[in-house]
């Protein structure tokens, strides 16, 4: 079984960095990214993995791919994202690998 991983971002998200655009989305935008394949015990395989799981928010976040630059909103919205996603995921060694580049911890899940 291929087990995917879906990036997505609340349309709050989207209606606040995009306002025109938050009639057409629909609640997400997403993209899959396939855990399939990734030996979470080998570092390179859990890096590359995290390099594609780091492009997926980047794409799902750019509210406008022709302006040529990252907005603000937009970085908040890969760090949110990306965050969200490796929590989730919930491997020890994603964990680190996002806490040494970011310099914290993937929030934890939260208690209801």
């Amino acid at each position: 079984m291929t087990k995917l991983i879906y990036l997505a971002t609340v349309a709050a998200i989207l209606s606040t960095t995009a306002p025109a655009f938050a009639d057409e989305t629909a609640d997400f935008a997403s993209r899959p990214v396939s855990a399939a394949g990734v030996d979470f015990r080998d570092r390179a395989a859990v890096q590359a993995f995290y390099a594609r799981l780091q492009g997926a928010a980047e794409a799902v976040c750019d509210t406008y791919p022709a302006r040529g630059r990252v907005s603000q909103e937009d970085q908040a919205c890969v760090a949110t994202t990306l965050a969200k996603t490796v929590r989730k995921v919930d491997r020890p060694i994603l964990s680190a690998l996002y806490q040494s580049r970011n310099g914290r911890s993937a929030p934890q899940h939260s208690t209801r």
